[in-house]
């Protein structure tokens, strides 16, 4: 029993002595520099060779990314700087934009949200330059799902969109007590849909291509609505350029090895109902 009790005591003693002792093969933190794999220049902490903890790479366009590193990979927490002027704030993965971050573009548009492989993705919020607004879920870089959109002057749509267009349910409120409730497709008042006059007028009816159906099963009925017209402005067909009213060029959309720049849209207004009520 005696010697048991000291071999105890001896093990004990050998696991205390060597938790204490640091690792042989620990590897060592160095400051350095170094070329990655797409030609860019790094410089800061090294780990076995490669960019492991924060640095600043410095790319041939121009570019630049400063934050954390993980074995020569963007990866934590960072900022890049592309050479247009735009910048991303926020987390990276493996070399990707990936969970929560903000894009500043060129044209002083600013998304704050969640990000998947490069992609704007999940809930996110999106300030555009002219006051515009939209709130609500992405997938692959456009909206899609339930969102507010809240237009410059007060209008708002809520509702479903699909690929950066309005599809689905959903509400349409001018902001001066006219508003339509119903069904879109593709970006039009498609389906089943009710116009709400200021005047306490309002019709119930079929929509297609923007344009009413004949028949109204409401109290009071519109006969009438404008040309149809195609309100899917020059930002949404070319997701980085700038809308229609602003007379300056549109910029490119960034496109490299290295990085590609993320892409915004601006949404614009359906066309009012005309006509006289009885």
């Amino acid at each position: 029993m005696k010697h048991r009790s000291s071999f105890l005591t001896y093990i004990l003693a050998l696991f205390l002595i060597s938790s204490s002792v640091p690792a042989v093969h620990a590897q060592k933190i160095m400051v350095g520099s170094c070329t990655l794999r797409d030609g860019a220049v790094y410089t800061g902490e090294l780990v076995g060779g490669k960019p492991n903890g924060k640095g600043r790479a410095v790319y041939s366009n121009g570019d630049t990314y400063e934050g954390e590193f993980v074995k020569g990979l963007r990866h934590g927490e960072g900022t890049f700087n592309y050479a247009d002027g735009s910048r991303y704030e926020g987390n990276w993965t493996k070399n990707e934009r990936n969970g929560k971050g903000t894009f500043y573009a060129v044209n002083n548009n600013r998304y704050v949200g969640l990000w998947y492989r490069n992609k704007k993705e999940g809930s996110g919020t999106m300030y555009y330059y002219n006051g515009a607004r939209y709130e609500g879920s992405w997938k692959n870089d456009k909206r899609n799902g339930k969102g507010l959109y809240t237009y410059e002057n007060g209008a708002f749509y809520k509702g479903d969109w699909v690929d950066d267009k309005k599809s689905g349910k959903g509400i349409f409120d001018w902001g001066d007590g006219e508003k339509y409730e119903g069904s879109w497709a593709n970006n039009e008042r498609n389906g089943r849909g009710t116009y709400f006059y200021a005047t306490g007028d309002y019709y119930v009816g079929d929509w297609k291509n923007d344009m009413t159906g004949v028949e109204s099963i409401s109290s009071k009925t519109a006969t009438s609505m404008r040309d149809n017209i195609s309100w899917e402005s020059a930002a949404e067909k070319e997701p980085c350029a700038l809308p229609p009213a602003i007379p300056t060029p549109a910029p490119s959309c960034k496109a490299n090895k290295v990085e590609k720049a993320p892409s915004s849209g601006k949404a614009s207004q359906p066309t009012r109902v005309t006509g006289s009520t009885t």
